[in-house]
């Protein structure tokens, strides 16, 4: 009898880790600290793949997409790194510096409207960050609106002059 139970005890435990690597919640995050190893081990390549598995499992993970974004720009495609950051920004209204970052690239991509919205929700969070108005001014800049940019360049350097 105590030898039946051992085989039970085992299958039920063969059932709840089938049913864990099952769970789409368990598989993303297992994808994602996998790809922060490779990371961490310079597999950059490897990485992109497991931040992209742990986003097919869930678009709405910012998290993958800031990491994937920041693992693009080490590999140097800046196009793939926008896109992400952009798509991160999207999820993580709160991440001010992420915001920043978005806005920055897309600056560079000349688009300054895009770059000016980024901006501008960085400044929703945090009305004294510097590095927001800077990027408000350059992006009224690109967009020909040179009165509006001085008066937040100014304003930035009012914050440290």
């Amino acid at each position: 009898m105590p030898r039946y139970w051992m085989v039970a005890a085992t299958l039920l435990l063969l059932a709840g880790s089938v049913a864990c690597s099952g769970n789409p919640e368990t598989r993303k995050q297992r994808s994602f600290e996998t790809a922060n190893q490779y990371v961490q081990q310079h597999k950059l390549r490897e990485a992109v793949i497991e931040y992209r598995n742990a986003i097919q499992i869930d678009p709405r993970f910012g998290a993958a997409r800031k990491a994937l974004a920041n693992t693009y720009v080490q590999l140097g495609d800046r196009g793939s790194a926008l896109d992400e950051y952009v798509r991160a920004a999207d999820l993580l209204h709160d991440d001010v510096d992420l915001q920043l970052t978005a806005g920055a690239m897309l600056l560079e991509r000349g688009r300054a409207t895009d770059a000016l919205s980024r901006a501008d929700a960085a400044l929703q969070k945090q009305p004294n960050s510097i590095a927001a108005h800077l990027l408000r001014g350059n992006a009224l800049a690109g967009l020909k609106d040179f009165e509006q940019a001085l008066n937040a360049i100014d304003e930035a350097v009012k914050l440290d002059p």
